[in-house]
C-alpha cells in the first residue's frame, strides 16, 4: 500500500462523491431508507462470561481445534529476569530513529535483493516441512542479513527517538513525514527478519538469545507507530509486527526448558498497541492536511478567493494521495480545478442549506450572499471538524474508561441525517480504518492475555506435573480477557490436555485451542 488508507479517502470525498472513485460508489448504491454506511466485515455479538462455554460461535469440530503444545517451566528466578519491554533507563544511549534508517538502508543496499527476496518467499511457504529447524536456504538467508541484524538489534536497543517529534506542519506534511511513510513499509521486512532470527534461536535451545531478540521485536513494533506521527497507517504495521512476535512466544512455550515468559508478557502494557492514541494522531493529520478546509475562510469571502482555497484543498489531497502519473503540470492543474468544480456544483446547494443552522454556525446572518465556494468550505470544514472533536475526546481518556462511548461515536460518526452531505462521506469512508484498528487492537491485546494465561498453565504443570482441573488453585495469577474483563473459558480434558475458549478476533476464529502438555 503506498499511501495511508484515510489519506485516501479524504481525497475520494472531496473529489469524487458523485462521479468517480469510492466516494461515488457509495452514492450511487445507495439503498432506498438507508441512513448509515454499513460496518466492515465483523460484527460484535454478545458472548457470555462462563467459563467452559463458546464466546459467540459454534463449536467446532475436535479435528478442527488448532492445537498448542507447552511445556512445564516454574516462574524465573528472579522473577524479572525476563521482559520483553523494558524502560528507557535500561536502554543504551543514541537515537533508536536514526539507527533504525541506517539498519533499512542497509537492508536495501544488500546486493541481489529481488533474489532473496524470492528465496524467503519460497523456502518460507515450506516451513513446516522442517519442524523445529530452518531450511538451508533459511539459514543463508539469515547469515546474509546478519550485519543488518546486529545494526538493527543496538538501535533498537537504543533510548531515544527524535522521531516521536510531530513532523507536519500546519500547512501540510513535511518531505520529512512522506518519508517516513515510505519507511514505515521496510519495517515490515525488518520484523521478518527478526522473526526468523528467533525462530533460528529456538531450535537451537539458545532462549536468552530468543527473548532478547523478540524484546527488539516488540520494541519494532512500537518504533513504526512513533515514526509515523501515531497514526492509524505505524499503529497497524505495529500490531501486525507484535502478532509476528508473539508467535514466535507461542512456539517458545512448546520448547523443552524454555523459560516462562508470565511476566515478561506483563512487561508489555496497553500503550503498546492502543488504537486510541493512533485515531486521534490521524485526525491531527488530516486537520493539517488540508488547511483550506479546517482553516475557516472569511464568511465574506468573495468567490475568487475562496475558489482558490477549494482548488488548494483538492491540490494538498491529490499530492499525499494520489499520483497524477506522467502528466505535465499544466495538465495537472486542469485536472485539479475540474475536480473542484465537481465538487462545488455537487455540494453547494446543500452546504449552504447547512449555513443556515444558527446551533452550528450562529455568527452568518445572510447566508444567502456567501459565495458559492465559500458556503461549501465554511459548511464542510466546521462540521468534519465537529465530527472528528466527537470522536477525539474519548480518546484522551485513560485506557479503559470510555470504550462504549468511543465505539458509539464511532458508529455515529457515519450515520446520515438529512441527506447525503459532503463531511458525513468522508466520515463514513474513515471509519473503517477506525474499526480495524479498533478490532487489531483488542485482538493483540487478547492474545497477549491468552499466552499470560497458558504461561499460567505452564507454571502449574512445573509444581504438579499435570494441567489443573479447575483455576481455583492457580500458581500464577489467570488474566481477564482484554478488553472485556471477561475470564477466559477452561475444560480440562485430562491430566495433559485441556480446551481454552476465548473471544473469537477475527471471522473465521474458532475461539478454542487445544491446550497439550507435553510429556
Amino acid at each position: 500500500m503506498r499511501h495511508p488508507p484515510t489519506l485516501m479517502a479524504i481525497a475520494y470525498a472531496l473529489i469524487g462523491t458523485t462521479v468517480c472513485g469510492s466516494a461515488s460508489a457509495q452514492v450511487a448504491v445507495w439503498k432506498k431508507g438507508q441512513t448509515e454506511f454499513e460496518p466492515p466485515g465483523y460484527s460484535k455479538v454478545d458472548r457470555t462470561n462462563e467459563v467452559g462455554v463458546d464466546f459467540g460461535q459454534a463449536a467446532p469440530a475436535p479435528e478442527e481445534i488448532d492445537l498448542i503444545t507447552i511445556t512445564p517451566a516454574a516462574e524465573p528466578v528472579p522473577p524479572l529476569k525476563y521482559e520483553f519491554w523494558w524502560h528507557d533507563f535500561r536502554r543504551n544511549p543514541g537515537d533508536a530513529s536514526l539507527a533504525v534508517s541506517r539498519a533499512i538502508n542497509q537492508y536495501l543496499a544488500i546486493a541481489q535483493r529481488k533474489q532473496l527476496d524470492k528465496t524467503y518467499a519460497e523456502e518460507t511457504r515450506k516451513w513446516d516441512e522442517f519442524p523445529g529447524r530452518l531450511s538451508e536456504p533459511l539459514v543463508d538467508f539469515l547469515s546474509q542479513h546478519r550485519d543488518v541484524l546486529n545494526v538493527l538489534y543496538a538501535a533498537l536497543e537504543m533510548r531515544d527517538g527524535h522521531s516521536e517529534t510531530v513532523t507536519g506542519t500546519k500547512s501540510g506534511f513535511t518531505s520529512e513525514s512522506s518519508v517516513r511513510l515510505a519507511e514505515i513499509q521496510q519495517l515490515r521486512a525488518l520484523a521478518r527478519l527478526i522473526q526468523l532470527d528467533v525462530a533460528h534461536e529456538l531450535a537451537n535451545g539458545r532462549f536468552d538469545d530468543a527473548i532478547r531478540k523478540l524484546r527488539c521485536g516488540f520494541r519494532l513494533a512500537k518504533h513504526a507507530t512513533v515514526v509515523a506521527d501515531f497514526t492509524l497507517v505505524g499503529n497497524l504495521v505495529g500490531m501486525a509486527t507484535t502478532g509476528i512476535m508473539l508467535g514466535e512466544v507461542e512456539k517458545l512455550a512448546g520448547q523443552p526448558d524454555a523459560p516462562n515468559t508470565y511476566w515478561a508478557l506483563a512487561s508489555l502494557t496497553d500503550r503498546n498497541w492502543d488504537f486510541r492514541s493512533a485515531i486521534y494522531g490521524e485526525l491531527q493529520n488530516i486537520e493539517r492536511l488540508s488547511p483550506g478546509l479546517f482553516n475557516e475562510v472569511d464568511a465574506n469571502a468573495s468567490e475568487v478567493v475562496a475558489s482558490r482555497k477549494l482548488i488548494e484543498s483538492v491540490q494538498g489531497f491529490l499530492e499525499e494521495t494520489w499520483s497524477l502519473g506522467a502528466a505535465s503540470s499544466e495538465e495537472k492543474e486542469v485536472q485539479v480545478k475540474l475536480l473542484a468544480g465537481t465538487a462545488l456544483l455537487a455540494f453547494e446547494p446543500i452546504c449552504r442549506e447547512d449555513l443556515r443552522d444558527r446551533s452550528t454556525f450562529p455568527e452568518l446572518d445572510n447566508v444567502a450572499n456567501i459565495a458559492p465556494s465559500t458556503a461549501v468550505l465554511l459548511s464542510t470544514g466546521r462540521q468534519l471538524k465537529n465530527e472528528f472533536q466527537q470522536i477525539a475526546k474519548w480518546c484522551l481518556l485513560p485506557d479503559g474508561t470510555a470504550s462504549d462511548p468511543l465505539d458509539k461515536a464511532m458508529q455515529n460518526f457515519s450515520v446520515m441525517e438529512g441527506g447525503v452531505k459532503p463531511h458525513k462521506i468522508l466520515a463514513g469512508l474513515l471509519l473503517p480504518a477506525f474499526q480495524a484498528a479498533e478490532s487489531a487492537s483488542n485482538r493483540t491485546a487478547n492474545t497477549v492475555r491468552r499466552q499470560m494465561f497458558i504461561e499460567a498453565l505452564r507454571a502449574y504443570a512445573a509444581k504438579h506435573g499435570t494441567l489443573p482441573e479447575s483455576l481455583d488453585d492457580p500458581i500464577l495469577p489467570y488474566p481477564l480477557q482484554s478488553p472485556s474483563r471477561r475470564p477466559f473459558g477452561y475444560e480440562c480434558i485430562d491430566t495433559n490436555n485441556a480446551l481454552l475458549r476465548y473471544e473469537p478476533g477475527w471471522p473465521g476464529d474458532k475461539g478454542v485451542v487445544r491446550i497439550k502438555l507435553a510429556n
